[in-house]
């Protein structure tokens, strides 16, 4: 961009009136030989003059910028430190910054620097809302202090910042199964259902179908097979991601907080997970395979407007059975039941985010854990899974 480009760039509309009033007074006082009007154009001249001693001035820094961690949850603190160097062989004054993060634009004052001098500023990084933030480059600035000349350059590279979910942490459901302390309940066997695993004594209770006789006659007491089931532990989770299936914007983040808190815990304790929503990449039934990576994923969820019909094919598209299938949303009592009739389970869960004195759900053959914030869902999620 040629200075003249520049110049004009750099003009404010409160720039651009006082210099009208230059022209005009000007042109009026010397047109029809009157005074009053030069007197005015010239001090608007002299205006001019000394906002633009203000404005004119280098601006060539190097910016660079760290953060103390590029992946923090809803409300955690993050502090950007940015490192402001004078590369040149003069002096540079003091200057204002402007730091984009996402919406935010966050200023930063930079002092006096002399040549090669390098100085860290930092700030708080707002972390209120869940996403996916890029933050940068800063915005360097140079103004007057009437307002009537500015200059920005662009400065540094861009960032990405994950706000991600606030994360609870549960315990498995007890219909999962958990670890063995004499070894594990579950194996990898291709075969399904019911496989031996050990023999024993025989118990008062235990099936008479499952005595070993060549065992109990050799010993002289009964003996019985043991028995574990071949079937790893899995989950099936379901975000109703519908914007008409929560009252407010609070209780629609709680969902995600929910299902979040759900599907990071069947991460890190290694079971399988289906998860799936509308509208957004939780990746299916490769859910468990991203990890830590899948938070990164909830950070990219947003409402939609879809009908009902939409989370009832969620549910119908999975053909495999769960041992657990969670389904969270806010929809009322008649939409939870025609999603739940399609759930790949017996006896799926209901986390039902409502508001706090809501009257509670009803739906047969599930069980509904209504919650109203993350505390809360801790603690009946626990009473639900010791039940």
């Amino acid at each position: 961009m040629r200075w003249p480009a520049r110049l004009t760039a750099a003009v404010t509309p409160a720039g651009w009136a006082i210099l009208l009033v230059v022209v005009v007074g000007f042109a009026i006082g010397l047109g029809f030989g009157w005074r009053e009007p030069i007197v005015v154009a010239a001090g608007a001249a002299f205006l001019v003059a000394i906002a633009l001693s203000w404005a004119v001035g280098r601006l060539s820094l190097e910016i660079d910028r760290r953060l103390d961690s590029d992946r923090v949850a809803v409300g955690d603190r993050v502090v950007a430190h940015l490192l402001a160097r004078n590369p040149g062989r003069t002096p540079i004054g003091r200057r204002l910054a402007f730091d984009q993060v996402g919406p935010h634009r966050v200023p930063v004052r930079l002092p006096r620097l002399a040549p090669h001098a390098e100085h860290v500023s930092s700030y708080v990084v707002p972390t209120s809302n869940r996403g996916r933030y890029s933050l940068g480059p800063v915005r360097v600035v140079r103004s007057d202090p009437f307002g009537m000349f500015i200059r920005e350059r662009s400065v540094g590279e861009a960032q990405t910042l994950w706000i991600t979910p606030r994360v609870h942490p549960i315990a498995a459901n007890a219909r999962s199964w958990t670890s063995d302390l004499d070894g594990p309940t579950h194996d990898s066997s291709p075969l399904g259902g019911n496989v031996f695993h050990t023999l024993r004594e025989y118990q008062r209770g235990d099936d008479v179908r499952h005595i070993h006789w060549r065992s109990t006659a050799r010993t002289n007491q009964l003996v019985v097979r043991q028995f574990v089931d071949s079937r790893r532990p899995s989950m099936f989770a379901l975000l109703d991601n519908r914007r008409a299936a929560y009252a407010d914007e609070a209780q629609y983040e709680l969902a995600i907080e929910v299902m979040a808190s759900l599907a990071m815990s069947a991460v890190r304790s290694k079971r399988p997970l289906i998860a799936l929503t509308n509208g957004a990449d939780l990746g299916g039934g490769r859910a468990a395979a991203l990890g830590e990576g899948l938070l990164e994923q909830f950070c990219q969820i947003t409402p939609v407007d879809d009908p009902l019909t939409a989370v009832q094919e969620l549910a119908r598209s999975v053909r495999q059975s769960a041992t657990e299938a969670v389904l969270v949303t806010g929809a009322p009592e008649a939409e939870v039941l025609s999603i739940t009739r399609l759930l790949p389970t017996t006896k799926p869960t209901v986390v039902h985010v409502e508001p706090p004195a809501a009257p509670g759900l009803l739906i047969p053959r599930c069980s509904v854990v209504a919650v109203s914030d993350g505390e809360e869902f801790v603690a009946r999620w626990h009473a639900h899974v010791r039940s």
